[in-house]
C-alpha cells in the first residue's frame, strides 16, 4: 500500500487461513479500505466472504458471468437459480 497502487488484484489473499485468524484480517482489511481506499478485486470463491468484504459482487460459473451487482441486490435479488443457491442462508455482514 505505499506505493499506491490505483488498483489492487487479489486472488483468494484469505484462503488457508483459520477461522480467528481470518475474521482478523477481514477486519483490518475493511479498516485499511477506510483510511487508504484503492479499487480492489478480490477473488475467493467463498459467498460469505465476497458478502463481508465488498461493495460490488460478480457471480461468475463456467467463465460466464452470471449476475454483477450491488451486495445487498445480489443477496436480495439473485438473478438465477445458481446466485440463489449460492445467497442460501448468507446475509450482509455488519462492517466495522
Amino acid at each position: 500500500m505505499m506505493l499506491r497502487p490505483d488498483l489492487l488484484l487479489l486472488d483468494e489473499p484469505f484462503s488457508g487461513l483459520d477461522t480467528l485468524t481470518r475474521r482478523s484480517i477481514h477486519e483490518q482489511f475493511l479498516r485499511m479500505q477506510l483510511l487508504e481506499p484503492v479499487s480492489t478485486v478480490l477473488v475467493t470463491h467463498d459467498p460469505q466472504e465476497a458478502i463481508n468484504l465488498a461493495d460490488l459482487i460478480v457471480v461468475m460459473k463456467d467463465g460466464q458471468v452470471l449476475q454483477a451487482d450491488a451486495t445487498d441486490t445480489v443477496i436480495t435479488r439473485p438473478a438465477n437459480d445458481y446466485v440463489r443457491h449460492l445467497c442460501t442462508g448468507l446475509q450482509a455482514a455488519n462492517r466495522c
